[in-house]
């Protein structure tokens, strides 16, 4: 028999077992929808996380190390030769007027508004946070809102009052605000619940564990401060605080997990002195969502080898059906090779049509998930990010899962062979 014509036979194969066909493709599709899905959605908020935590710094991630000004174990230079070991970069020591002061090139790329805000020669630029602005110019703004649309009003009357503001301090210096604190609007965390008291999803439970950094007030300083090991952060109880910045996520990440800094929602042992997150994506958010992706991982395996199996199991029905046919090629000369080509590439047809229906499902779902969610996810993102806008927010993301996902389906049709080799000699 020629190749063309077995492949005749094993395409043919599916009209003949049209009703068995039809059940594999659809009951093997229906599980590799819902595990596609359930990466694509994970993914989704996982890759918007970290592409708007690093819009504001372009990657680097700006950390705060608090160290003791006694001998106690983790003065400056301890926590310096501990954060350097990671590739993290020391800034300063600085806190003047109790603000976080960062270099002027850092303060620029962290308000990315491109607003025209003139700074005059003897102002700072600086970043405020809510808290500080509620404080300092008496703006009232609820902790809860009602709704979105509540929520997303006070926030844009709040932006639109703030940046560009000029103004004296209590110390005499004067001042510009060119951006708003890279923290959330009354948000800590990327729970639905966190953004209105009417909202709440299925995925609270993982989003309350994507931390956002901590909300603070950022300053500008003078070059001659940049570097200073000067000790204007401490305070009557004997406590220092350092700036460090780390070039990428990764560095941060494996400075969370090896080094001795303490993040407060990470309970990792063996950690000397409190650390937290500025600016940039938080380490511990990325560990969170590193932990969550390896559970996600474990489900979408198990899923698709429940796939794999129904495949398999029904490849032995359909075989046990198919013996007489099967008896027939090898009256009419068909050899063992070319019987088995003929099933392996039917059970393979199948198995492509169901790569092919889940993978477009699944993306369908999820682009519908994203559509009907519109609002509340730029409202989520715009106030979690103090951004001016998102632009569409689609909830979907690829992976290695993806790959490993396909591999196991279209796996199933060489195993399925391979299972009913006696019965295909």
């Amino acid at each position: 028999m020629k190749t063309f014509d077995l492949l005749k036979i094993a395409i043919g194969k599916i009209g003949t077992h049209r009703k068995k066909s039809i059940y594999l493709l659809l009951s093997v599709s229906i599980i590799f929808i819902l595990s596609f899905c359930v990466n694509y959605l994970f993914l989704g908020y996982k890759q918007k996380y970290i592409q708007y935590a690093e819009l504001a710094t372009d990657g680097e991630v700006i950390i705060l190390a608090e160290y003791c000004l006694e001998d106690c174990g983790n003065n400056l230079e301890y926590v310096k030769n501990d954060i350097a070991k990671y590739n993290g970069r020391f800034i300063n020591t600085s806190l003047p007027a109790g603000y976080i002061s960062l270099p002027q090139e850092l303060i620029k790329k962290i308000a990315n508004d491109k607003s025209n805000i003139t700074i005059h020669e003897d102002e700072t630029p600086m970043l405020v946070s809510t808290s500080w602005a509620e404080y300092k110019f008496g703006i009232s703004v609820p902790v809860k809102f009602r709704n979105i649309e509540e929520r997303m009003t006070s926030y844009i009357n709040y932006r639109n009052s703030i940046i560009g503001k000029h103004f004296i301090n209590d110390d005499g210096k004067k001042y510009v605000i060119v951006g708003l604190s890279p923290a959330g609007y009354h948000l800590s965390n990327l729970s639905f619940k966190e953004l209105s008291s009417s909202s709440a999803g299925l995925l609270d439970p993982i989003l309350e564990a994507i931390q956002l950094s901590s909300g603070v007030t950022l300053v500008a300083n003078s070059d001659s401060q940049n570097g200073s090991d000067s000790n204007n952060a401490s305070n009557e109880i004997g406590i220092g605080i350092a700036i460090f910045t780390f070039s990428n996520k990764t560095d941060a990440l494996a400075y969370l997990n090896g080094g001795e800094g303490k993040f407060s929602n990470v309970g990792l042992s063996n950690k000397k002195y409190a650390v937290s997150t500025i600016a940039g994506p938080n380490p511990e958010a990325l560990y969170s969502l590193d932990c969550f992706e390896a559970i996600v991982d474990v489900i979408c395996t198990v899923l698709s080898i429940m796939g794999a199996i129904i495949v398999i199991l029904t490849s032995l029905r359909i075989i046990e059906q198919e013996m007489p046919t099967i008896e027939l090629y090898r009256s009419v000369g068909a050899s063992k090779k070319q019987i088995r080509l003929i099933y392996l590439v039917y059970f393979a047809t199948i198995a492509l049509c169901s790569l092919f229906l889940s993978l477009i499902a699944a993306f369908i779902i999820a682009i519908i998930y994203s559509v009907s969610n519109q609002e509340i996810l730029e409202a989520l993102f715009i106030t979690a990010f103090s951004l001016k806008e998102t632009g569409f927010v689609l909830i979907a993301g690829i992976n290695h899962m993806t790959v490993v996902i396909a591999i196991i389906l279209l796996s199933s049709a060489p195993l399925c062979v391979t299972i009913n080799r006696k019965r295909l000699h």
